[in-house]
Formats: structure tokens, C-alpha cells, sequence
């Protein structure tokens, strides 16, 4: 089994478990938001990585700055995918004080979390996070399909999928650097 297939498999799982956790979300979320701060931050501590993965998820439907404080602890998680997530998190909370911890994770090994970092840096108004996701787009390799979805999901351009794709987002950047954008 190849690696791209082996993490389809792993987050397909996290993404069936974290249907779980954004259900008790949505229970516990109805007025109660101090319960459910104490509750999804006692999962962020769970020994299962697709637990604390999903309990990030429900942290962000909480909302607010506690939320978001919590999981920026979980930034530097053992888990790549907790990791990821948390990047993700701090990113839809658009919460400023993580900036700092989602510049470092822009150096992760992980891909993943490395373009839940960008994506998220963009989303504070931060220019990094495009600049290093089209470093990696020029960089040949597996990785490029991801990258090329990270682009997407910062630009709102659509590119077809596969060599092709990545071919045009090739093409947009250097025209987009053209223009001077």
C-alpha cells in the first residue's frame, strides 16, 4: 500500500470519529459552554489521537478565546494528525496569539500540518502561509496534490486534479507574480 493511499485510510477513520465528537458538540453546546470547555478539554487529554482530534473540532463549534487557548496547547501534540487539526482550529478561530506557534509548524516534517499552518496564517491576514505553500508547490514530489488543495483552499481558484493541476496552479502563480498581485 503506498503512502498517499495509507493516509487516505487514516484520515477517512479521523473523519468517521470526528462525526462523534461534533455530535456531543452540538448536545452539549446548547447553553452550556462552560460544560462543554470541561468535557472536550478532559478529550484533549484522551490517549486516542482521532479522540483529541475530534474533541479540537468541538472546541472550534464552542467557539471563543478559551476555546482556542486550549488548543493551541494541542499544537505541539505527539500526533501529527492532533497537530494538524489544532492548526486547523486556531486557524477558524482566526485567533491572533497562536501566530507565533503556527509560524514553528510551518516547519513540521508532517505535510499536513504544515499546510494547516499556511492555510491558517492566511487566514489571520499573514502572507506567509501562501508564500510557503507555492515554495512547495515548486518543489517536485507526492506532496504537490496536497499543496495544490491547500492553494485552493487559500485562493478559492479551482485547478483540475492531477499533473494537469498542478501544471495550472503553476501557471496562475507565475502569472499572478506577473501582475505584480
Amino acid at each position: 500500500m503506498d503512502e498517499l493511499t495509507k493516509r487516505k485510510i487514516i484520515w477517512d477513520d479521523l473523519h468517521r470519529r470526528k462525526l462523534a465528537g461534533n455530535s456531543a458538540a452540538s448536545i452539549l453546546n446548547g447553553g452550556r459552554s462552560q460544560v462543554a470547555l470541561l468535557k472536550f478539554s478532559n478529550l484533549l487529554n484522551h490517549s486516542d489521537p482521532v479522540m483529541r482530534s475530534a474533541a479540537i473540532t468541538s472546541l472550534v463549534k464552542v467557539g471563543g478565546s478559551e476555546a482556542a487557548n486550549l488548543i493551541a496547547r494541542k499544537i505541539k501534540d505527539s500526533s501529527p494528525q492532533v497537530r494538524a487539526q489544532a492548526c486547523w482550529g486556531l486557524g477558524q478561530l482566526r485567533h491572533q496569539p497562536a501566530r507565533t506557534m503556527l509560524f514553528d509548524s510551518l516547519r513540521d516534517p508532517f505535510l499536513p500540518v504544515v499546510l494547516e499552518a499556511a492555510v491558517a496564517l492566511h487566514l489571520l491576514g499573514d502572507k506567509t502561509g501562501y508564500h510557503r505553500i507555492v515554495q512547495l508547490l515548486r518543489i517536485p514530489g507526492d506532496h504537490r496534490e496536497e499543496t495544490k488543495h491547500a492553494l485552493t483552499r487559500i485562493t478559492r481558484q479551482k485547478f483540475r486534479s492531477g499533473k494537469p493541476g498542478i501544471k495550472d496552479a503553476l501557471r496562475w502563480i507565475n502569472t499572478r507574480r506577473k501582475l505584480g498581485a
